[in-house]
């Protein structure tokens, strides 16, 4: 339900957004404004006429459900079929039908076949996948070229067009020109398993016999006709080699739109390489192509001489690149002009071209041109529509516009409210310069609010920011477009800012939610635990909060977390959760079962994160098979916490990254029969150069004061799938007088990894790691391993199979590993 809000401060009138309203507000305000309410809402069904009747149309829409698809997810298929949400047009079932197919086909499913049925208000459509054909060699038949056959390769019809492509060229190099290749696919005698890098998970299920099939590429030639290129007119090598080359590349057959690109091109090559007045014309004679060049006069040499002050390689090799397009018809004034506005971006405003010559000498054509770019300019003043904007800091680094734009913005967000600022004009002489902007800047007051949908989650961010006044400003409508985007759970959300005239304005509000309630659920993997699983459920916008439930299960834990997560008034972007775990788990020398409670603030700072927390955990530790004097068989205690941290990221995107940074500080101090605390550092670095990934972890963490307090399962050990994968899970640690591993109070890792990438979400490489977890960093880094790793990155949680050892590092305890992850493993 559409819901409409007026205002006086902050008010409680509402009503339904409806033909009636839509009309009131066409009449009140135009049919342009109510148009604009109508399409922002994306209301397809709506249509508001200069007169302000109201049109409306019914559209027969179907739920959508897709069926047979086992290679690709339905949403892979949504995406392509252009399917927006969980309906569809009955005027786009067609087409969309048609995509899938092509979809599937453009991938190497030759055979697939895509039905559609309307069925109790469903569009279902039914796919039958076929096999996935894969080319391992390409056979010409009757075609006078070679071609080198490719390995293994997925059909698609774009890379057996460019294979096409390929042979044409050749075939024109040999003279033989209008050709048509057909093929078609010959299957091998024998189907065999494959492996390729753009498709891991068809190459693992290529161990299936009806899987996929093996065929050849087999090219035969049609139609053609043979040529002889002939150049006259020159007898140059270098000039006859290079338009015979341009001839064949260029005229892909022989027709006056093709033979006219060449030409075109051709005048321009004459002109680079010293032919005044070159051009090209092409007679087609019975058995031979004969290209006549023709030309007034001939230079040996095109020599061309850029002197710049100060010098500026980019703008020098501009000026060079615009002389070579038309080097014996240069235009100063044209050159002139295109090259102030490149020498603006770079910061110099007055630029003066002060000798230009032109000489020819022995044969050879001298293009001389000395620039004055004069020194860098510093802005003095910036204007903004005619009025200059005081306190405006200017750093003195030469003139960057975009910059300035970005400052002027930053500076006027908070008191105005504006769609653009461009610069108009600048204006300078002896290193100052003056610069002219123009904007659609105003103070409107807002008149009204039109919600989407009236939820009373959204009216505290209101209220926050218009409860001092009514302006509306850049700053505001940011502020609540980013708390729809951080709280809710929504398909898609906006905020727009309607003119109603210079001094009124209407604030709308979209915020489609596709389900409040989500149950979610998956499985992961380790050869510790074995198979594990998640079972979660979601509920948006309770008590101005997400509600979320899971519960965890593998063979040797169980894990229910109930948590509550919303936006917090107390300042700006400011987040509160408050959560309780409960957690019982079986341990090698001992059992813990962990009820805790938490709250925990987060205040944001852009990417980087502040967090104060206060716990509680009802802990029992039983059990207990170790030599420790400290420690008890059976354990029960409280244990409170309170934590500070911070969290600075810097990922190029969070889940994967491939490129950044994130440093991780956190403080606990804990109290039980006495204090103890702790310090952590954790920071990870990845960098992509070319097809590898880099990748640099650290990790530090310090139990001190009250050594003794420390439980057991709070310890430190190394040793698994994720930290010191040379060694057995958890077999890094401080051991009692019998040998038993119980863990630190200090714990240290390296890791330094380099990763090739195979495709964009898999990777193979090899890493080195090094770490200890004793008490005092006491040998901090005494074990070490190096290992191969090979991951898939998926959107529930990467693939990873690791292999290491420490053979290189211990001759006397010789560990090796190997781990299988998968999914989520909490």
């Amino acid at each position: 339900m559409r819901v409409l809000l007026f205002l006086l401060i902050i008010s409680s009138s509402l009503y339904a957004l409806s033909v009636d309203e839509i009309k009131t507000i066409c009449k009140q305000y135009g049919s342009e404004t109510a148009n604009e309410i109508v399409n922002f809402f994306k209301n397809e069904k709506v249509k508001v006429a200069d007169n302000c009747y109201i049109q409306t149309k019914e559209f027969e829409k179907y739920k959508v459900k897709i069926k047979g698809n086992l290679i690709y997810l339905d949403s892979t298929l949504f995406r392509v079929a252009h399917i927006k949400g969980e309906y569809i047009n009955k005027s786009d079932i067609a087409d969309a039908a048609k995509r899938i197919e092509t979809f599937y086909k453009n991938n190497g499913y030759l055979k697939t076949k895509v039905f559609y049925e309307i069925r109790n208000g469903f569009c279902i459509f039914n796919v039958k996948e076929g096999k996935l054909y894969i080319i391992t060699g390409v056979k010409l038949v009757n075609i006078p070229v070679e071609y080198k056959k490719s390995m293994i390769n997925i059909f698609t019809s774009e890379k057996i067009e460019n294979v096409l492509k390929k042979i044409n060229l050749k075939l024109r190099e040999k003279g033989y020109f209008n050709v048509d290749l057909r093929y078609e696919l010959e299957p091998v005698k024998y189907n065999y398993p494959f492996f390729h890098k753009e498709k891991i998970f068809s190459s693992i299920f290529s161990v299936l016999p009806f899987f996929h099939r093996i065929v050849n590429l087999k090219v035969y030639m049609v139609n053609s006709k043979k040529y002889t290129i002939k150049i006259v007119g020159v007898n140059e090598k270098k000039i006859t080699h290079e338009l015979k080359n341009l001839f064949v590349k260029e005229v892909k057959r022989i027709n006056s739109f093709y033979v006219g690109l060449f030409k075109v091109k051709a005048k321009d090559l004459l002109n680079s390489l010293g032919y005044e007045g070159g051009y090209v014309s092409v007679d087609l004679l019975k058995n031979e192509i004969q290209i006549s060049v023709h030309f007034e006069r001939r230079y040996k040499d095109v020599v061309i001489d850029i002197n710049l002050s100060p010098n500026d390689s980019e703008l020098k090799k501009w000026v060079k690149d615009e002389i070579k397009k038309d080097i014996f018809n240069i235009d100063l004034e044209a050159l002139k002009t295109g090259l102030s506005k490149k020498a603006f971006e770079r910061g110099f405003l007055n630029i003066e071209i002060k000798r230009a010559s032109i000489v020819e000498k022995d044969a050879v054509y001298f293009v001389s041109l000395k620039i004055d770019l004069k020194d860098k300019v510093n802005v003095s003043k910036v204007f903004l529509n005619g009025k200059e904007l005081f306190d405006f800091n200017i750093s003195n680094n030469g003139l960057d516009y975009e910059v300035i734009r970005s400052k002027i913005a930053e500076k006027l967000k908070e008191k105005y409210y504006f769609t653009y600022i461009k610069l108009v004009s600048e204006k300078g002489a002896n290193g100052i310069a003056n610069l002219y902007y123009e904007s659609d800047i105003s103070k409107p007051v807002l008149s009204h609010i039109i919600y989407f949908e009236d939820k009373d989650i959204y009216k505290p961010a209101i209220k926050k920011y218009f409860n001092k006044d009514k302006i509306i400003t850049n700053f505001k409508v940011e502020k609540i477009r980013s708390y729809l985007k951080k709280v809710g759970f929504y398909e898609e959300s906006g905020v727009k800012v309607i003119h109603l005239n210079r001094n009124k304005g209407i604030l709308l509000i979209y915020n489609k939610v596709k389900n409040r309630n989500q149950v979610y659920g998956g499985l992961g993997f380790t050869n510790i635990n074995g198979l594990n699983v998640y079972l979660g459920y979601k509920r948006f916008d309770l008590l101005n909060h997400n509600f979320n439930s899971l519960v965890f299960k593998s063979k040797n834990e169980l894990k229910l977390h109930l948590r509550l997560l919303g936006y917090n008034f107390i300042a700006d972007d400011m987040y509160d959760e408050e959560g309780i775990i409960y957690d019982d788990k079986s341990k090698d020398n001992y059992d813990v079962r962990s009820k805790k409670l938490y709250f925990q603030l987060s205040k944001s700072l852009k990417d980087d994160a502040l967090n104060v927390g206060l716990g509680l955990d009802s802990l029992k530790e039983y059990n207990i098979d170790l030599s420790l004097s400290d420690y008890k068989k059976y354990d029960d205690k409280i244990i409170y916490n309170f934590n500070i941290g911070y969290l600075l990221n810097r990922f190029d995107i969070l889940l994967n990254p491939s490129n950044g940074y994130s440093i991780s500080l956190k403080h606990d101090l804990f109290y039980s029969n006495s204090f103890f605390s702790k310090l952590s550092l954790s920071a990870v670095n990845y960098k992509t150069v070319g097809d590898y990934l880099l990748k640099l972890g650290i990790k530090v963490s310090k139990y001190y004061i009250g050594d003794n307090e420390i439980p057991l399962s709070y310890r430190f050990t190394l040793g698994g799938p994720n930290y010191m994968k040379g060694y057995s899970f958890e077999k890094i640690g401080k051991r009692d007088k019998n040998n038993n591993i119980y863990g630190g109070n200090s714990l240290s890792y390296l890791e330094l990894g380099v990763s090739k990438f195979l495709r964009r979400n898999v990777l193979v490489g090899l890493f080195f790691e090094a770490g200890n977890a004793n008490d005092n960093f006491d040998s901090s880094v005494k074990y070490k391993d190096i290992g191969l790793q090979f991951e898939i990155r998926t959107p529930i949680g990467p693939l990873r199979l690791s292999y290491a050892n420490n053979y290189l590092f211990d001759n006397k305890d010789k560990s090796q590993a190997f781990y299988i992850s998968f999914g989520q493993t909490f």
